[in-house]
């Protein structure tokens, strides 16, 4: 195969101007309209990898990233992470610097896979050629009645597996939070499955003690019950509680592409 090169590293934002706020446990975006941002790498081959971030993280990539990626094979992925990792090392080993490395990774990976001519799940090698999904929402600012509308249209186009938000308000609506996983069992039925997610909202033996109403409903996993960082209380929880604990504590990248409501 002939080198390939990085000839150029382009960020995109682009933007919803009417998307509806949302809120989880934790955050608030009360702004209509929301932003992702694109990473482009392009090659002396013509090829180019598309990634996707925050866009909190543009300037780290254009300003702190862009030079150690141009000229670089892009096919030495490992050494181009440890690069850009030791690039940030003084100002963020996560947080935005680790989101602008996440959205150039991907961008990478998705680039390794046009230029071997193949899609990238079969570049990383599957194991099987279909997995299971489900239908993510629940927002806690969703009154009870747009939740149920959200969860049950999930399943009414042929999804049977469903996730919503818990720990409203930082967990202080413990009630609330039940009444309305109460509701969208009720509106679901028996056959779906249901999964919630409480943004790092509880506290270690407040989880606990949810997760005994929780099992009432038939939750099939509890995620994030506490700040992924706590290793301890999700230790604690886990060994207290019967449903699956779920949490993000990646040692490569740790950060969600997710749409950033307060950029331009």
């Amino acid at each position: 195969m002939k080198d390939v090169t990085i000839t150029e590293v382009t960020t995109t934002v682009l933007r919803q101007p009417d998307v509806p706020g949302i809120q989880d446990a934790t955050i608030r975006h009360r702004d209509v309209g929301r932003s992702v941002l694109f990473v482009h790498i392009k090659t002396d081959a013509g090829f180019e990898g598309l990634g996707v971030g925050q866009v909190v993280a543009r300037d780290v990539i254009e300003r702190s990233l862009r030079p150690l990626l141009i000229g670089e094979d892009p096919l030495r992925i490992e050494k181009l992470w440890d690069d850009m990792f030791w690039r940030v090392r003084g100002f963020g080993r996560k947080g935005v610097a680790f989101c602008g490395i996440s959205a150039v990774d991907i961008a990478l990976w998705d680039l390794k896979a046009k230029i071997f001519g193949m899609p990238l799940y079969r570049l990383l090698g599957p194991y099987t050629d279909r997995v299971p999904i489900y239908g993510s929402g629940g927002w806690t600012s969703f009154s009870e009645a747009e939740l149920v509308r959200e969860q049950t249209g999930y399943v009414e186009r042929g999804i049977p597996r469903v996730k919503m938000k818990v720990a409203k308000d930082f967990g202080r609506a413990e009630r609330e939070d039940i009444r309305r996983l109460a509701a969208v069992r009720k509106a679901v039925g028996d056959d779906v499955e249901i999964y919630v997610d409480a943004n790092n909202g509880y506290y270690a033996k407040q989880a606990i003690g949810m997760a005994r109403h929780l099992a009432d409903y038939d939750v099939k996993w509890f995620e994030e019950p506490v700040l992924a960082d706590d290793i301890a209380g999700l230790a604690a929880i886990a060994r207290a509680i019967e449903i699956p604990v779920a949490t993000l504590r990646a040692a490569r990248t740790s950060c969600s592409p997710t749409w950033d409501a307060s950029a331009a």
